[in-house]
């Protein structure tokens, strides 16, 4: 436990691992919250113009409630230590108010359709679970100690589902599971999932499984029915010619996969090799069956580790953020749904 332990904290620094969310749009897809070594930074998608909340502490994993109300994010304390790395703020956007969680609280974060329960891991006398809790009543209401930890504390391994207080919980064996209360059912057993999206009326998930050999299949696609528990493959070529047209000019790995709320849109990261030892990060958007894919954005050749992209959709999936990782700097840039830039959103360099 220990040893998962220091690999969380680390894994809270985007400039070690480059894990952990940095950007998520508000519901309405017109701000874009942004974390940032010096606060949460809320972007307007149209105008550009910022504003910054929270502790002036580096911010990472936001999430806003369906409701618009509501921000939660993590904040890393000024004096952190392996067992207190930060807390949970949650930011009311109604009163400009931001308030510190008790300690424990920890990501991935995933709310509840009403705005006013969220699930995240929590951490207690050295023991993790997954915590339930309830804005109303100012407290948890479930937990689970049973259910594994998150791939990640990327807040795209945790989603709800609607109309329930299930969640599906991407695992950190790379396989996904519904978790109901204390019970937690198991829905892949392949071990290779690298993305996840439950649907918004909470009858199904789709994933995404990365190819054995990106030379010959780059990636397939599945939906689950969340309430007969039946799967069935989605439509996806084993090549998409923008990305691996031939074995020559195939990337080395597919990385990550960020499926659209509304299930319409994929984007994915992968990762070219290159000349004495280098390798660079690429993304893609495309439809959800694989057509019409488009280079996003590819980081330039390095042989230094920490290179990372990470991707966020906006609610109706007409813009994306892409975060790039570089060390101890990230870029995050804003572009429209099928690709097109806007602009650099932020640029930071962290401790």
């Amino acid at each position: 436990m220990r040893g998962l332990k220091v690999l969380w904290v680390m894994a809270l620094l985007p400039c070690i691992s480059g894990c952990v969310s940095v950007a998520d749009f508000s519901p309405d897809g017109t701000r874009v919250a942004i974390g940032t070594p010096s606060g949460m930074a809320l972007q307007e998608v149209g105008s550009g113009e910022v504003q910054l909340v929270g502790p002036r502490e580096p911010c990472l994993a936001p999430s806003w409630s369906p409701d618009g109300r509501h921000l939660a994010f993590y904040a890393l304390d000024a004096a952190r230590t392996a067992s207190t790395p930060g807390r949970l703020h949650l930011h009311d956007l109604t009163t400009g108010r931001t308030t510190a969680m008790p300690a424990g609280f920890r990501p991935p974060f995933a709310w509840r359709e009403d705005g006013l329960r969220f699930v995240c891991r929590y951490e207690r006398d050295g023991v993790g679970r997954w915590v339930w809790y309830n804005l109303v009543e100012s407290g948890i209401t479930q937990e689970n100690r049973e259910a594994p930890e998150p791939i990640t504390p990327d807040n795209t391994s945790v989603a709800y589902v609607a109309g329930t207080d299930g969640i599906v919980l991407l695992g950190f064996d790379r396989n996904l599971y519904h978790i109901e209360g204390n019970e937690t059912h198991r829905i892949t057993t392949t071990g290779d999932v690298i993305g996840m999206r439950v649907s918004p009326d909470g009858r199904a998930v789709t994933w995404v499984r990365k190819g054995p050999n990106t030379r010959f299949i780059l990636a397939s696609v599945y939906r689950y029915d969340l309430r007969s528990r039946t799967v069935r493959k989605l439509p996806f070529p084993f090549r998409v010619g923008a990305i691996n047209p031939n074995p020559r000019r195939a990337p080395r790995s597919i990385d990550s996969a960020a499926i659209s709320p509304r299930g319409q849109r994929l984007a994915i990261t992968v990762t070219y090799a290159g000349e004495r030892g280098a390798s660079s990060r690429a993304a893609y958007v495309m439809a959800l069956n694989g057509t019409g894919a488009r280079l996003v954005h590819r980081s330039a050749p390095s042989r230094e580790p920490g290179v990372d992209l990470r991707m966020a959709w906006a609610p109706d999936g007409t813009h994306l953020v892409v975060t790039e990782v570089l060390g101890k700097r990230t870029v995050t840039r804003l572009y429209r749904g099928d690709g097109t830039p806007i602009r650099v959103a932020s640029t930071a360099t962290w401790p």
